[in-house]
């Protein structure tokens, strides 16, 4: 799966706005994926703070590797 397609999903499922871009994502489990979305700064550094950062998941996300 590439990483811009699990932005897009990640973004789709809870309603992000194109400020989030996100920073990691983890698989290591078969059935859910971790997201994390962060905020960047006006110099292209990421801001720090629980409201520039956002923690989610994508539930059976084999779905979306295959559609």
């Amino acid at each position: 799966m590439k990483w811009s397609d699990i932005e897009r999903i990640g973004r789709e499922i809870y309603g992000l706005s194109e400020e989030w871009i996100l920073c990691a994502a983890d698989a290591s489990d078969p059935h859910v994926m971790k997201i994390e979305f962060g905020k960047k700064g006006p110099r292209g550094g990421w801001l720090r703070g629980k409201e520039n950062k956002f923690i989610g998941y994508i539930s059976n996300y084999q779905q979306y590797i295959s559609a």
